[in-house]
């Protein structure tokens, strides 16, 4: 208490209130993942010749839900949706450009 019998704040701590960003982007918030750590956890992957045998491997019920698509692309598409969601759990958007051509040429060649 102070002589006009107020209870006193004290000063605040050095360094309190003025934490540095954790972040590149000037966000307080803690970065757990690196961009690399993000991209393995949450992006499309990216198998090599062993992954595609696994994870493009289907059951005769995946091949007659893949055979019921109209046209031999959405098929591939189908093909490659559900690899992916094997793989990793989730569904990814697929424009064009974005698909990786190994994958379609193994689909292809394969089924």
């Amino acid at each position: 208490m102070n002589d006009l019998g107020n209870t006193e704040i004290p000063p605040p701590r050095p360094g309190a209130g003025s934490r540095p960003p954790t972040r590149a982007d000037g966000s307080r918030r803690l970065t757990v993942l690196s961009a690399e750590e993000r991209y393995a956890l949450y992006g499309r992957p990216d198998f090599d010749e062993f992954q595609r045998a696994e994870y493009f491997a289907f059951t005769p019920a995946e091949r007659t839900a893949a055979e019921l698509r109209r046209g031999h692309a959405a098929k591939i598409l189908f093909m490659l949706q559900l690899g992916y969601f094997k793989a990793k759990l989730a569904f990814f958007d697929l424009p064009a450009d974005a698909i990786l051509t190994d994958d379609v040429v193994w689909l292809a060649a394969h089924y």
